[in-house]
């Protein structure tokens, strides 16, 4: 709303995600207009800011104006790149221009600067921000921060450290380090109407009052253990309880609780505003306490799926967190038929297409569909997911393999499906949960050790049933190859062929099947 009669801007605070921020200035929603002053910061402010994110500090917030109804004359040029001009709304960026402007030409992969001011790594071994390549061009251990936000560009350079170091910790820190920046939360105070004048009080108050808003903390609140028999602290324990109850690692996963408990009160996942939080709750708990037991009843419904359904009975064994959260509000915020089928089949192409590590507001926007019980009209408002399914083809399998990385995880949860499904068929009965292993142990040690074929997936005795052995060396064969006449490179290439051929085969069911149903 704007004040007509003396033209004051109403204020607007709210938090947006790194990555949220850098796409709207790919798309021209958030621009840089030409009174604001030239870039300045040198490569010192570029790690320092970096550095900041990665260890979660807060780094000021950014301040935005509609332009009051005006046009302000703006560049179509952003850091040196080119960018879309919005024909709809957009804001103009008052303060922050350094920092949105590092942002955006340090995380976008198609920007470069002839003297390497973008081009920033960072260094996995020591924990540092750098624009070394390190001693004769030794590269191996450093992540380019470019490849962070996408996808595809993200998996090339993990698989590219992964098969120059053989380092399965290496793998797991990057993946750590694109979680933090890509989900870090910057405060934005959006101004809307006013002019110039009047945008520079607001802007000059601000500072001076120190109205900066940082980040909210995390919700501390909720993790408190008490002894309460009832209300709010008892039903946080019973959440606990129902993880344990259902997943053998379950241990210290309070960030997870907390995610569960914040979807399934109506918050996005990742809202980190506790006061919000705790007063809902609170009044859930005077108002409507059946609530939070039905939040529970689904939730034992949804582990339980997990385990009995999907074959996953660890934590740990899960590539994405919110897939949890996803098949959670099918079960809970969906009211019509329901269908394990159709839920286990999105859940496998979300895991094996790697849409489970998009963007915190692009996993919001899947959650939904699951909210609206996976009909064939809840995806067409999905055109994301939809595109996806349309030209989904056979992934590809690294030679190595990582079992911290989420492609190691939903490889050991498809092997395990596979092998529950040939046991079905054949009427043999066999507990796969009992007799699979993860992490995965290593058939080979030393330079062999890290080969997706040197893996073993699966442990049993002789003293096991002998037909769902044979079924396990069919899909993955280990014990019955020690006695050929074979070479350890042999042998392990023979099982990634082979681990290869299941992992696809399970990949085109999925895909084939969803297709079948949906397009």
């Amino acid at each position: 709303m704007i004040n007509k009669d003396n033209e004051i801007p109403s204020v607007s605070p709210e938090v947006m995600f790194i990555d949220d921020l850098v796409s709207n200035i790919e798309n021209g929603k958030i621009v840089l207009p030409e009174f604001q002053r030239p870039y300045v910061w040198k490569e010192k402010d570029i790690k320092y800011l970096f550095d900041s994110i990665y260890k979660g500090y807060p780094i000021g917030s950014i301040l935005l104006w509609n332009g009051g109804g005006k046009e302000i004359p703006t560049p179509n040029y952003f850091g040196g790149r080119t960018v879309n001009q919005s024909s709809g709304d957009k804001y103009y960026i008052v303060d922050g221009q350094q920092r949105l402007t590092t942002l955006f030409c340090c995380l976008s992969d198609d920007i470069f600067d002839e003297n390497g001011k973008w081009d920033l790594y960072f260094n996995l071994k020591e924990d540092v921000f750098t624009y070394s390549r390190g001693n004769k061009g030794d590269d191996s251990h450093l992540i380019s921060i470019k490849s962070l936000r996408k996808t595809t560009s993200f998996l090339k350079e993990a698989r590219r450290i992964m098969d120059n170091t053989s380092d399965d910790s290496l793998i797991e820190k990057a993946e750590v380090l694109a979680d933090k920046i890509r989900k870090y939360k910057m405060a934005v105070i959006k101004l809307d109407g006013g002019d110039l004048s009047a945008v520079v009080e607001v802007f000059s108050r601000l500072n001076s009052m120190g109205k900066n808003i940082g980040q909210q903390d995390l919700v501390y609140a909720l993790t408190y253990n008490g002894t309460s028999e009832s209300g709010i602290n008892k039903f946080i324990d019973d959440v606990r309880i129902c993880f344990k109850k259902h997943f053998i690692d379950e241990n210290n996963k309070n960030e997870v609780f907390l995610q569960l408990i914040k979807t399934a009160i109506g918050f996005e996942v990742y809202d980190q505003d506790r006061n919000k939080i705790v007063e809902k709750l609170k009044s859930i708990n005077q108002k409507n306490p059946q609530q939070l037991k039905d939040i529970l009843t689904s939730l034992d419904e949804t582990l339980g799926f997990f385990v009995k359904e999907m074959l996953v009975n660890k934590f740990s064994l899960l590539p994405y967190a919110n897939l949890l959260f996803m098949a959670f509000h099918y079960f809970h915020s969906y009211n019509g038929n329901k269908s394990t089928k159709h839920l286990k089949n999105w859940l496998f192409f979300i895991s094996i297409y790697e849409l489970g590590r998009a963007s915190p507001s692009k996993i919001e926007g899947i959650i939904l569909f699951f909210k609206d019980g996976l009909t064939r009209d809840a995806l067409s408002h999905q055109v994301g997911l939809s595109k996806q399914l349309k030209s989904a083809t056979s992934p590809d399998l690294s030679a190595k393999y990582s079992a911290g990385s989420a492609s190691g995880k939903i490889l050991a949860i498809v092997l395990k499906n596979h092998v529950n499904s040939v046991l079905l068929n054949e009427e043999i009965i066999c507990d796969v949960n009992s007799i699979s292993i993860f992490p995965p142990q290593s058939l080979f040690r030393s330079n062999f050790s890290n080969f997706l074929g040197s893996k073993i997936f699966f442990a049993y005795t002789h003293s096991d049933d002998k037909l769902a052995v044979k079924v396990i060396e069919n899909a993955v064969p280990t014990f019955s190859l020690s006695s050929n006449d074979r070479s350890k490179e042999e042998i392990i290439e023979y099982r990634r062929s082979n681990i290869e051929k299941v992992y696809n085969s399970f990949a085109n069911n999925v895909s084939s099947f969803l297709k079948i149903e949906y397009l």
